[in-house]
């Protein structure tokens, strides 16, 4: 097992069913304000999400925040996709 948190994954509205393709496992799924999706995971072993590769490949930019556990804190990682690639 894990040290396990809960963790939340911001992308663009237009790219939420792209997400829910990808995602491994369950999540919450909510949508926000100014075009924005957020899904919420739970039990994350280590913070760290199964798709995040494959949000990258598919070019998805994120914003991914997760709580702090046993053995690391609490952060923000951010994926942008510049205009030129």
């Amino acid at each position: 097992m894990g040290d396990r948190t809960f963790v939340t994954l911001t992308v663009l509205t237009k790219h939420a069913d792209q997400v829910c393709k990808m995602r491994a496992g369950e999540s919450n799924e909510e949508e926000l304000s100014d075009g924005l999706t957020q899904f919420s995971f739970e039990e994350v072993n280590y913070g760290e999400l199964d798709i995040e590769k494959d949000l990258r490949d598919a070019r998805i930019p994120y914003d991914k925040e997760w709580e702090a556990g046993c053995e690391y804190g609490a952060g923000i990682e951010h994926f942008r996709v510049l205009p030129d690639g």
